[in-house]
C-alpha cells in the first residue's frame, strides 16, 4: 500500500477507531488522522507530531502529513535567512572529497 511517496510496510487499527498507525519502508511511525478529528485535538496532534508524522486524511483520503518541529529560535532564524541559504549553496559549488579521504583526516580528532 502506498501513502503520498511512502510505502505503508505494516498498519495497525484498533477496532472503532479512525486512527491508523503505520510504519513506512524506512520504519518510520505514522499516525493517520481524519482532518475533522485533527481539527477537534490540534493541541495533542500537533504535540504529537514531535515524534511521528501523523498523514490527514479527508473522505479516507491522504491529503497533507504534519511533521513536527523542534526547533530552537537560532536554528529558525537560520532556516529563514537568504544569507544562510547563499552560504551553503556557496560551499556545495565547492569541489568535494571521498568520504575514504575525509574518514581518514578525521581519525585523528577522533581518537
Amino acid at each position: 500500500m502506498y501513502v503520498g511517496r511512502s510505502r505503508i510496510s505494516t498498519i495497525s487499527q484498533p477496532v472503532g477507531s479512525t486512527q491508523v498507525t503505520a510504519r513506512d519502508d524506512r520504519a518510520n511511525c505514522m499516525k493517520t488522522v481524519e482532518a475533522g478529528q485533527f481539527a477537534a485535538n490540534v493541541n495533542q496532534y500537533l504535540q504529537e507530531s514531535l515524534s511521528e508524522a501523523i498523514i490527514l486524511t479527508q473522505a479516507g483520503r491522504p491529503c497533507a502529513v504534519v511533521h513536527g518541529l523542534d526547533y530552537d529560535d537560532e536554528q529558525m532564524q537560520l532556516i529563514n535567512s537568504p544569507e544562510f541559504w547563499a552560504m551553503i549553496q556557496q560551499r556545495r559549488e565547492r569541489p568535494t572529497i571521498p568520504w575514504e579521504i575525509a574518514k581518514r583526516r578525521l581519525e585523528p580528532v577522533l581518537k
